[in-house]
């Protein structure tokens, strides 16, 4: 992202933190995470998939991730529960 605004990676994240109040990781954790929350309740696509569709390639830690930042497990999200 940096190279693409033609930045210093340290000053890019510097502003965008500034800018954002986040770094740009956690801002795209939590973007993904709006994804999959969208995607678990939107559709029937088994939890493989989503993690798939998010960058996640182990199902495991994508369920331990989205427990993390969501606060439940993306099955418990699923069910309507959150």
């Amino acid at each position: 992202m940096a190279q693409t605004v033609s930045l210093s990676p340290s000053r890019f994240a510097a502003r965008f933190r500034q800018l954002t109040g986040q770094s740009a990781m956690s801002y795209v954790a939590r973007w993904r995470m709006t994804v999959a929350c969208q995607r678990l309740r939107g559709t029937g696509i088994a939890l493989s998939e989503v993690a798939s569709e998010i960058g996640y390639q182990d199902v495991a830690a994508f369920s331990r991730a989205f427990k993390s930042l969501v606060g439940q497990s993306p099955a418990h999200w699923r069910r309507g529960s959150g």
